[in-house]
């Protein structure tokens, strides 16, 4: 007893410091500072939150709400300004009712279409402008039908903890239930997707009562003969999954959280109150539309008409059409759930839409871009920093198209909070920027290549300079979860390249995709092992299109996503769960994922691009959207084999490029050798024609001395008179002369001969150097063209 009074005391007290830090931020908010409240949005809406944290949360918004309703009943406030001011104080509890996941239980279900609170607190700033006068009078008189849905979270866990018997064994509640079949599932192992095994007969008769209460189970207990376990990939990760094994041998999966939970009371009610808000916020965003469409000068008529046609092509395309694809799917599901709007409610609708606006009343280019500014400030300041926003922000995009200067602010604007390297924004509001930058430019029909190309240089050049900076951490050693959490913005950023690229590769030229997949190929492997952390469906349509596409031109980065592949697969097979795999991948949120209320999509449509559009692009006859559905995996022996293939074209590529190089210096040797020999020759003859030259000088010398000494034969009558020394020493002095300008001719041919080898030297080491100097370049533009070619 004592120890259960010291945690319900420990409870209090953190439940007052939490109430005491609501208090503060909601106080901060009413003076315009949103920092504690930005920390509060960022805290609750934290991805894996520990469940008794957000009933502590949840009761100090309640308890808040309570004296906020007793405050205004003493002010005797109008009711109108009662919901005007009770609208920004609920936020913070719209917030966790709608869009964190049900308390009940751990996993599920999602929040897919809690629409209402996610657009109150954008019509409150709206309806606050006062200078949008004619937004005023949309919501003015829609305000008292914008009716938030509660629910009562004490009769849910009241109902939840009923006992319930199943094969003579209780159970306290639904969660007692679910941990049962969880203690089934983990008493069988399974080490690949294409493995299943057989339940034992106890555990066959206990799954087969709880399947019983599938909403969808006698249709997929028809023709069954017994139950077996698998392995999927469901939604993100792979994870065990119950099949129903038919008498002919085929296998169809079945969930037991459905069984337990889309019968019950609860969850029609549930859905019925998500159906109601989807027709209105369908009325409330159709309304918004016309609005735009006529300040921005298309006329009321025609999309009164476009809105009658399209209404009434998919009243009759309900009834007849069976859509394939995947968001199709998801669209009709919408339209069977969603309360039909009568004709009558129609003409009502657009009589009020022509009561509200005024042909005449246009906004004029000034005013255009003020409207666009503020719907781009309060973006930035609310609808950005909100955890998985819905259709709101479609009024961006639907403003894009209209005016190609608005889509350039707006992607610079993102861009910008991308990039910028201060403190003074929150790194969940950087992600959350990569999510609206990735699926707008991935989404929007309208945009040109040109800005396609320049926003992924942007995030090109930011991938770099982050490499750059972070270049000393390379060789550092982290753990999983500690490399995702330092490195978390970069590993998106990356992620948002590639899931571009899927949807407009197509509006690329062949210049443009090679820069980019040439920068993934050099930056994947020093940007921290950031294929382990991207999403496998990213990385498996990525690789799916470089394969079906481009696998001659981008061999080498398609051979890097399969060995990351086969690596995956091996990591597969280790001891983690599959919480802990989804805690080392990315979360991933689609902003401009399809438009799927059923009237107001007519706006929107047109300059969409959905997923099959994207694959009429590239021809192919792909059904299902990376977004919406898994993609199956291939077996190891398969991706082995493909990459064989691929490394063989490579080698034999290289092979052949190194044959044709060999082939190309041969004769490129065998001309020089053809041009020195020449050279060399012409030098030989010079030097022998030099020589010739030297001799006959010599030659024509002595001949010069013997005439000489006949002449003093002839004269020596003469010379008899003079004296034997004076003969001597005049013969002694002609000799010398003689001897000295035969070694003056011999240095002098010696000098030339030198010179003339150092000339043909200077020359030889001229040619091997250009030589050299060539070769070196067509080595530089043959590695760069097998690079380009690989």
């Amino acid at each position: 007893m004592a120890q259960n009074t010291n945690t319900t005391d420990t409870r209090q007290l953190k439940e007052e410091k939490l109430y005491n830090f609501l208090q503060k931020a909601l106080d901060d908010y009413d003076n315009g500072e949103r920092k504690n409240l930005n920390l509060l949005t960022e805290e609750v809406c934290q991805k894996n939150k520990d469940k008794e944290l957000l009933k502590m949360w949840m009761n100090c918004f309640q308890k808040k709400i309570f004296s906020f309703n007793n405050n205004q009943v003493q002010k005797q406030l109008s009711e109108k300004q009662i919901q005007l001011e009770q609208g920004q104080k609920k936020y913070l509890s719209d917030l966790i009712v709608f869009r964190m996941p049900y308390l009940d239980y751990d996993q599920g279900p999602n929040n897919h279409i809690e629409l209402l609170p996610v657009f109150e607190k954008f019509i409150l700033q709206l309806v606050s402008k006062n200078q949008n006068v004619y937004i005023q009078s949309i919501f003015s008189h829609l305000l008292d039908n914008l009716v938030p849905i509660s629910y009562n979270l004490k009769q849910i866990g009241k109902a939840n903890e009923q006992q319930i018997t199943v094969l003579d064994k209780v159970f306290n509640g639904k969660q007692e239930v679910i941990e049962n079949i969880r203690n089934i599932m983990s008493k069988y192992q399974i080490n690949n997707l294409n493995e299943y095994k057989q339940l034992e007969q106890q555990d066959q008769d206990f799954m087969k009562i709880i399947f019983s209460y599938h909403p969808n189970g006698a249709h997929k207990m028809q023709n069954f003969e017994k139950i077996i376990l698998g392995q999927q990939l469901f939604g993100e990760n792979i994870q065990k999954l119950f099949f129903i094994q038919k008498q002919n041998g085929t296998k169809e999966d079945i969930s037991y959280l459905k069984s337990n939970n889309e019968n019950s009371p609860q969850e029609q009610e549930k859905q019925n109150m998500v159906d109601s808000m989807a027709r209105k916020l369908d009325w409330l965003m159709l309304i918004f539309f016309e609005y735009i469409n006529n300040q921005f000068q298309v006329t009321p008529q025609q999309s009164k008409q476009k809105i009658i046609k399209n209404t009434q092509k998919q009243q009759s395309d309900s009834d007849s059409s069976d859509e394939s694809d995947s968001e199709a799917q998801i669209q009709q599901q919408i339209k069977k759930n969603s309360q039909q709007i009568t004709q009558s409610e129609q003409k009502q609708l657009l009589s009020e839409k022509s009561f509200l606006f005024d042909p005449k009343k246009k906004f004029n280019q000034q005013q255009q871009k003020r409207f666009f500014n503020s719907l781009l400030e309060i973006f930035q300041s609310d609808i950005l920093i909100t955890h998985e926003c819905k259709f709101v922000q479609f009024l961006i995009f639907k403003l894009c198209q209209l005016d190609y200067e608005n889509c350039e602010l707006f992607i610079s604007a993102l861009i910008k909070k991308i990039q910028i390297k201060s403190n003074t924004i929150y790194l969940q509001t950087k992600i959350n920027s990569t999510f609206y930058l990735m699926s707008f430019v991935a989404r929007s029909n309208f945009l040109a290549p040109q800005t396609i190309f320049k926003t992924l240089t942007f995030i090109m050049t930011y991938i770099s300079d982050y490499l750059v900076s972070n270049e000393d951490r390379q060789s550092l050693e982290y753990e999983r979860e500690e490399m995702l959490k330092e490195h978390q913005l970069l590993y998106y950023n990356i992620q948002m390249i590639m899931y571009i690229v899927i949807y407009r590769h197509r509006n690329l030229d062949d210049n443009q995709l090679e820069q980019i997949c040439l920068f993934l190929e050099q930056n994947i492997p020093k940007s921290f092992k950031v294929l382990n952390f991207i999403q496998p469906q990213v990385l498996i349509q990525f690789q799916m299109m470089l394969k079906n596409h481009y696998k001659h031109k981008f061999k080498n980065l398609l051979v890097l996503f399969i060995q990351h592949q086969l690596d995956h697969n091996n990591y597969q097979k280790q001891k983690y769960s599959a919480n802990e795999k989804e805690k080392l991948q990315l979360y991933l949120y689609y902003p401009f994922d399809p438009y799927l209320l059923q009237y107001s999509e007519i706006y929107i449509k047109d300059i969409y691009l959905y997923w099959e559009d994207a694959q009429k692009q590239n021809n192919q006859n792909v059904a299902q959207s990376p977004l919406l559905c898994s993609t199956a995996h291939s077996s190891p022996s398969d991706l082995y084999k493909e990459l064989e293939e691929i490394e063989e074209e490579i080698q034999q590529k290289q092979s052949q490029e190194n044959q044709y190089q060999n082939k190309k210096k041969q004769k490129r040797n065998k001309k020089n050798k053809q041009k020195v020999s020449q050279q060399l020759e012409e030098m030989d003859s010079s030097i022998s024609v030099e020589q010739n030259q030297m001799m006959n000088y010599n030659m024509d010398d002595s001949n010069s001395s013997e005439q000489q000494e006949s002449q003093k034969i002839n004269s020596s009558q003469y010379q008899k008179t003079m004296e034997e020394d004076q003969i001597s020493s005049s013969s002694s002095i002609q000799k010398e002369y003689t001897n000295k300008y035969k070694k003056y001719r011999k240095q002098s041919f010696d000098h030339a001969i030198i010179q003339t080898n150092k000339k043909v030297q200077k020359l030889l080491q001229k040619q091997k150097y250009q030589q050299g100097k060539q070769e070196l370049k067509e080595q530089q533009t043959v590695s760069k063209k097998v690079k380009l070619n690989v």
